[in-house]
């Protein structure tokens, strides 16, 4: 009975953990994948490095070539609090990655990787993600010469079936106090 309590619980907790990856997967990938068009549109011409007229038409112009603000890659509202602000994570930009295509290419390919993290986290389920935890678990302990096996087949099942129905049971009440039981005895 403690182990389905036990199982009820983690997995409460692996569908909030999952949801906080999920989040900070999509803004990761968020992030990156602006960075990658802002540099890419500016290395084009489209877009200037640094605002030449203002910070707020420089930030209109970014929202029209469909660079989305920090509050957008968020989730928060769209329409910025302050015009002209939302864009200064532009702004802490390499120098070097508008120059060099090897950095270019790598920022890309990160970005591409990131997308792909948060595509496989998104279609798992929270009891996937467990499992493949305690499989990872399991061969690193092979590794380290412990003998501990997890038939993830049977687990899954289990897990996935009976953790969720069962109700924890009601507790029983506390025993007296051990000095009670021998004074009771003395008498």
């Amino acid at each position: 009975m403690v182990l389905v309590d036990f199982f009820r619980i983690r997995l409460e907790f692996y569908e909030k953990r999952r949801t906080a990856l999920l989040r900070k997967l999509k803004i990761a990938s968020g992030l990156l994948k602006n960075e990658v068009d802002f540099i890419g549109k500016v290395r084009k011409g489209e877009i200037p490095l640094f605002p030449l007229t203002g910070k707020d038409d420089w930030c209109a112009e970014l929202k029209t070539k469909g660079i989305q603000s920090l509050p957008s890659i968020n989730g928060e509202a769209t329409e910025e609090k302050e015009p002209g602000t939302g864009y200064d994570y532009l702004g802490d930009i390499p120098g070097g990655w508008f120059r060099d295509e090897k950095k270019f290419k790598e920022l890309e390919q990160e970005s591409k990787e990131k997308i792909n993290e948060y595509e496989e986290l998104s279609i798992s389920t929270h009891v996937s993600l467990w499992l493949s935890e305690l499989t990872t678990l399991d061969l690193q302990l092979d590794k380290e010469g412990y003998t501990v096996k997890i038939n993830s087949e049977d687990v899954e099942s289990e897990i996935a079936e009976e953790a969720p129905k069962m109700k924890a049971r009601a507790k029983r009440p506390a025993a007296r106090p051990q000095g009670a039981n021998k004074k009771s005895r003395a008498r």
